[in-house]
């Protein structure tokens, strides 16, 4: 219980910084309010933080979770993105919180985003970093012949596994080669302080501006 909601409030000071970056890209003033969509939204602990000023929907593939996460009176749509959506959605903001490393095809995901992007929309990857001193300390461990740490760093074993970890030059290639530009990079604690988790946020490359 303790650990649980020691993960519940780092993760919503993470959050907050990331709505925080993003109410200046999206100030209050506008007259609409922005449409933000969740992929992967679990619990709903983000959408609970962003529905202050953002119109919000989420994506969860577990059925259960995405019963109880709509009990809470948020926009949940079940199963797997771009699936579920419809050709007609379309939103300012597509956030990926701790889910992108779990996806085996990253690159068709962030391709299938342009499909439901305005056409100024940001895309926000929120991801561990392979720079991190606990991922870095435990691969070592791994070489010296300890590799629990660092399987545990991979999730290996359990349902869904870590599938990548990225960093700087990484994340930049991949938003590069699927079409977005990084418009800002940032550091989150991922425990207390002693670790970080790279937070990426993409936007769509100038090139393309053929959306109406």
């Amino acid at each position: 219980m303790g650990a649980a909601h020691g993960t519940q409030k780092l993760r919503q000071a993470n959050f907050a910084t990331l709505l925080n970056w993003l109410d200046h890209q999206y100030p209050s003033e506008l007259q609409t309010r922005p449409l933000l969509l969740e992929v992967g939204c679990a619990h709903g602990w983000f959408m609970e933080q962003a529905q202050k000023r953002y119109d919000v929907e989420g994506i969860e593939p577990d059925k259960a979770i995405a019963s109880a996460t709509s009990a809470k009176g948020l926009r949940v749509r079940q199963g797997f993105f771009p699936d579920v959506l419809n050709d007609a959605d379309v939103f300012d903001i597509i956030i990926f919180n701790d889910v992108l490393e779990h996806i085996p095809d990253v690159q068709s995901t962030l391709r299938s985003c342009h499909d439901h992007l305005s056409q100024h929309g940001h895309v926000v990857v929120n991801a561990p970093d392979s720079q991190g001193i606990i991922y870095r300390l435990s691969k070592l461990m791994a070489r010296l012949g300890q590799s629990a740490p660092f399987e545990r760093m991979w999730q290996v074993g359990l349902p869904s596994p870590h599938l990548y970890y990225f960093d700087t030059q990484s994340i930049t290639r991949l938003a590069t080669s699927t079409g977005f530009e990084v418009e800002a990079l940032t550091a989150l604690p991922s425990i207390e302080k002693r670790a970080s988790r790279n937070a990426s946020i993409t936007r769509e490359a100038p090139q393309r501006s053929n959306r109406s």
